[in-house]
């Protein structure tokens, strides 16, 4: 018995709710394939499909024998998979849905470097604040972990940031300066909000006390759906607004920016890449993945853990 291909008809059958389904999609016999995995379980010595004329189901060992099987396989057809690419330069599309700001400040600055390593790999990125509902259609979905997933979805996180108060120094001139949270209620607050998320007063999260979380509640002079908008207007010295560390550092690296509020910050998430499955996951997908991981640490990295140059 080819125990490998005995595993993987077993899977096959499994995904495809039937042996003559199975049967079609692996090229095989259907006689070929019910004596796969009649031989598997007679290998094992244990039932791992229920027959019925209607339906298949697994069986309590079936299930637990499933679920290794699948680790195995994809452990194997990755293996097969960086080994080929060796022998030939990686090639073909890497399809990334990306929330906006992700893929202004992440995506976008990380393609040239990859490209220069990777000619003949393209990209193709989606920009969009529903980034969640398409995850099946892409090969890459970036996320924070604060947004809602459905069920099934794969998760690698990235990277952790954090969210901090910013200003220009043009504004914090005219304004002063200002630390406690309660102080926003005297200033002008610049503010993203989603389609369908009410609004909601500002959340302050501790920097050293992630325990101590207060709220205020701010009525913005903008409101806007566009990260990119209220970054703009912030840097343009129209008020204050939060901003994801990746975003903020290179801008108070030049001085464009300044953090306020400190210790306070916004928030602290993790970004996530998110797969529809785990199986076939090609190698131009893992390496961009990679390379954007490489990005996201550099990018948040040479200032303080209080955001500062």
């Amino acid at each position: 018995m080819d125990r490998l291909q005995s595993m993987r008809v077993f899977e096959q059958v499994v995904v495809e709710n039937g042996f003559a389904a199975g049967a079609r999609k692996l090229g095989l016999a259907p006689s070929a394939v019910t004596r796969l995995v009649r031989d598997l379980e007679d290998y094992l010595g244990v039932r791992l499909l229920q027959r019925s004329t209607r339906r298949l189901a697994l069986t309590p060992a079936g299930e637990a024998y499933l679920d290794r099987v699948r680790g195995i396989l994809i452990d194997i057809d990755d293996a097969a998979e960086a080994v080929n690419s060796h022998a030939r330069e990686m090639s073909g599309s890497v399809r990334v849905a990306s929330l906006p700001g992700m893929a202004t400040h992440l995506v976008a600055p990380a393609v040239a470097e990859f490209r220069r390593l990777h000619p003949k790999v393209t990209i193709e990125l989606h920009s969009d604040v529903l980034a969640y509902r398409g995850i099946e259609e892409h090969d890459i979905t970036l996320l924070t972990d604060h947004v809602p997933l459905p069920a099934g979805a794969v998760v690698r996180p990235l990277v952790s940031s954090e969210s901090i108060f910013c200003a220009s120094p043009d504004y914090v001139r005219r304004h002063g300066a200002l630390h406690a949270p309660q102080e926003l209620l005297e200033h002008a607050f610049v503010r993203v909000m989603l389609p369908g998320l009410p609004s909601s007063p500002v959340r302050f999260v501790h920097e050293k006390e992630p325990d101590r979380i207060e709220e205020v509640a701010v009525a913005p002079v903008l409101c806007c759906n566009d990260h990119e908008a209220v970054l703009r207007s912030t840097v343009e010295g129209a008020g204050i607004s939060s901003q994801v560390m990746q975003v903020a550092a290179p801008l108070l690296r030049a001085g464009r920016l300044q953090r306020v509020l400190a210790p306070w910050l916004a928030e602290r998430f993790t970004l996530l890449a998110c797969f529809a499955s785990r199986r076939h996951v090609p190698t131009r997908t893992r390496a961009f993945l990679d390379h954007l991981v490489r990005h996201a640490t550099l990018a948040q990295g040479g200032l303080s853990p209080g955001g500062h140059p």
